[in-house]
């Protein structure tokens, strides 16, 4: 909570949009750490590669229209 307080109060040196998208990219780092360096999903089943893959993109593009929002 604390590194969402200072995010948002950082937000007036830059837009409320990008500040809040930024604080939200942690789950990209999980994702990434989880898929590439625990290899969590080795042992999945055959086609778990292309709904993670479709999850992390999703994912970044929501980030990126919180971003381009404006708000």
């Amino acid at each position: 909570m604390t590194g969402m307080v200072v995010s948002f109060m950082s937000a007036g040196a830059s837009n409320p949009a990008i500040s809040y998208a930024l604080s939200n990219a942690a789950p990209v780092v999980a994702i990434l750490w989880g898929v590439f360096i625990w290899k969590e999903f080795r042992d999945a089943p055959k086609g778990t590669n292309a709904i993670l893959a479709t999850m992390f993109i999703l994912f970044l593009i929501g980030l990126v229209l919180i971003t381009l929002s404006n708000a």
